[in-house]
């Protein structure tokens, strides 16, 4: 029912849910790096390189398309 995930490197996901943040039931710590970026594109890997913001989407199977704003 999460409608924004929130990933912080080294910290556990926070989930918006109806509106209001909560932390994820799996308070493992996420890599950024490691989860999101070998999967951008190209351009997208280099604005992020460069300290700059990404504006994607993504297809996910069976959870369909995602918006991200990844800075």
């Amino acid at each position: 029912r999460a409608s924004d995930v929130h990933l912080q490197d080294g910290e556990p996901p926070v989930l918006r849910i109806d509106g209001r943040l909560r932390p994820s039931p799996d308070e493992a710590p996420v890599s950024v790096e490691r989860l999101l970026v070998p999967g951008l594109a190209a351009e997208a890997q280099q604005r992020i390189a460069k300290g700059m913001s990404a504006d994607l989407a993504i297809e996910v199977e069976r959870a369909g398309r995602l918006r991200l704003n990844v800075f």
